[in-house]
């Protein structure tokens, strides 16, 4: 069974909680892998072993409007994280959302789009990595009228994770909390400390008032599998909401209980 696979499938209101209380049952009789459908060959990120460089955010007026997953963690990281030789063009840029600045007033972004240690072409990166209160994140974040299912995000999140957490003499085992289990930043960074790896915990994000904010609500107030599977794995949930002060947004994370 491979749920991040059939996404027209998991993204049915109607289907995914069945598809969650199918992936804790067969969580029983198979590794987390086979249940996440991770093909048995991966192989080193060369781009984690060397590092890397993020492109320049060229964005210009009239290149579109839709408020992309990609753009927004561009936002997040090059409006919280103001360096001299910031390859972000944010004094041209337009980009709004409920007439604010995207930025995040409340943590810190270390990061976006971070490659993790073992890949094959069907796996992604960390969306961000921010500092929140004494701990970092890496997290999962959808755009404001996405139509992913928070089952969605926890199965990329939890991939992810796996393959970054991948140890070659135990491909099955997935332990996150093993030391090789870091995240190497970019060349760009100037913070030494981040360049040697950090210690992170997983989230999955999403803006208040829109899809998942509202299946998150139900799952809380009911208590039922999607709350276990967050347990379990030990993600943490984080909701994006409008800073009115501060023009532009905070980030706040939740109790599941």
């Amino acid at each position: 069974m491979s749920l991040l696979k059939e996404d027209k499938r998991v993204n049915q209101i109607s289907k995914y909680k069945e598809k969650a209380k199918e992936f804790i049952k067969d969580l029983n009789n198979k590794s987390l892998k086979d249940c996440l459908g991770i093909p048995k060959k991966l192989e080193r990120n060369e781009s984690v072993k060397k590092g890397w460089i993020h492109g320049k955010c060229v964005f210009k007026s009239g290149s579109g409007d839709r408020i992309t997953e990609k753009r927004i963690c561009k936002c997040f990281y090059y409006r919280n994280r103001c360096r001299k030789n910031s390859m972000c063009q944010k004094d041209n840029c337009k980009i709004r959302f409920f007439k604010k600045e995207y930025k995040l007033n409340n943590c810190d972004v270390l990061d976006y789009e971070i490659p993790i240690n073992y890949v094959t072409s069907k796996i992604g990166e960390f969306d961000l990595l921010i500092k929140y209160g004494n701990d970092s994140y890496a997290v999962e974040v959808k755009p404001p009228n996405s139509k992913e299912t928070i089952l969605r995000m926890i199965l990329e999140i939890l991939t992810y994770d796996f393959c970054n957490c991948y140890n070659e003499d135990c491909p099955d085992d997935y332990n996150h909390n093993k030391e090789r289990a870091i995240i190497k930043n970019n060349k760009a960074d100037d913070n030494d400390k981040m360049k040697s790896g950090i210690y992170y915990e997983l989230g999955i994000a999403f803006f208040q008032g829109f899809k998942q904010y509202h299946q998150f609500e139900e799952h809380k107030k009911n208590q039922d599998v999607i709350i276990k599977i967050l347990k379990k794995y030990k993600i943490s949930v984080f909701i994006i909401s409008k800073d009115e002060d501060k023009n532009g947004y905070t980030i706040e994370k939740q109790d599941l209980c």
